[in-house]
């Protein structure tokens, strides 16, 4: 019996000191924000709460249509090196919704070690970390860790819709809440843009569902030989970069569905090429949805084909063992390197 409440103290005694190192080791990290084209937010407050209850505050503020998962304005305020945080604290305005959302969420703390200090180590990454903070319609929110070309998301979130003192968010200004949305969603978008952020349907779901599903995918392309490198990004903000032969013409890792690739590789002629891929958004959400709606548990493969070598055609098709869908609304491109 004795042996056996030996054992458990050790074991525990263990564990207070993984979570003890874990918490007292220090990163350089950055606070950062971003939003996607098309509705615009304002956070209001926000802020990562450390261990000992320290706080790192996130800029407030519009952070413009910088790119989901993109990094935005960021807080310089504070030490350099700090320990990763525990908890985010948010609240902020969704402008095209006129609604205010908040919310406090737990982070994984032990994740975030793991990818500074494996993934992001592997990858090459530039050791400089940005922890970026995303808001979108319905109260999403996500969270990212970024380095260098990757990104990973390390947590999903919903927010409350909240009631909040008009007159404190607006500043006292003398203008009627539905003047003061009009002229800031007028100054952010034109007018076929408005017409498109106006439908709830445009994204009612997108962020938690289209984008965050996950597939069996596979990316290649046909210049295995000469491919040296590749860097893939996925409309959930996530992104990847792979360095040499083979693994920069082939992977499987994330599962999302992607937003733009671009391959790094050599000619038969010993010339540097880039071919850039970006995807247009409905048509390849549909390619995936058709064929996963067909046969949901075959694998996916999105190909890559430089049909020409001389004027650098490009063909892309998303295909499994059953069919194929062709990507022709694309735009791509093949330059010298």
């Amino acid at each position: 019996m004795k042996f056996k409440i030996k054992i458990l103290y050790m074991a525990f005694s263990f564990l207070t000191f993984s979570c003890n190192n874990l918490m007292s080791q220090k990163y350089e990290w950055y606070p950062t924000t971003c939003q996607i084209n098309l509705y615009p937010m304002e956070i209001v407050a926000g802020q990562f709460v450390l261990p000992g209850q320290t706080i790192v505050r996130i800029p407030q503020g519009h952070c413009g249509p910088n790119g989901w998962g993109s990094t935005g304005p960021t807080e310089l305020v504070g030490p350099e090196q700090k320990p990763l945080p525990a908890s985010l604290q948010l609240l902020w305005f969704s402008y095209i919704e006129n609604k205010f959302y908040q919310g406090n969420f737990p982070l994984p703390t032990e994740a975030l070690a793991k990818i500074m200090k494996e993934d992001f180590t592997n990858a090459n990454a530039d050791g400089l970390y940005h922890i970026v903070v995303g808001c979108a319609p319905g109260g999403n929110v996500s969270v990212w860790i970024k380095a260098g070309q990757i990104t990973t998301e390390v947590g999903f979130f919903k927010a409350d819709a909240v009631d909040y003192d008009w007159k404190k968010f607006s500043g006292g200004l003398n203008t009627s809440r539905e003047d003061y949305i009009a002229t800031a969603l007028h100054s952010a978008l034109d007018s076929s843009e408005m017409k498109i952020a106006s439908i709830p349907l445009g994204w009612k779901g997108k962020y938690d569902d289209d984008y965050r599903k996950k597939y069996s995918l596979s990316v290649t392309n046909n210049v295995e030989a000469q491919t040296s490198d590749a860097l893939i990004s996925y409309f959930d903000g996530s992104g990847e970069y792979r360095l040499a032969q083979p693994a920069a013409n082939k992977w499987s890792v994330h599962q999302t569905i992607p937003k733009r690739i671009l391959w790094h590789w050599k000619s038969k002629s010993g010339k540097e090429l880039g071919t850039e891929i970006n995807f247009d958004e409905a048509e390849i959400f549909d390619a995936f949805k058709k064929l996963n709606s067909e046969h949901p548990h075959a694998p996916l493969t999105l190909h890559t084909e430089i049909v020409s070598t001389t004027v650098y055609e490009v063909s892309l098709v998303l295909k499994n063992q059953f069919g194929a869908v062709a990507l022709k609304k694309c735009e791509a491109s093949t330059y010298e390197w």
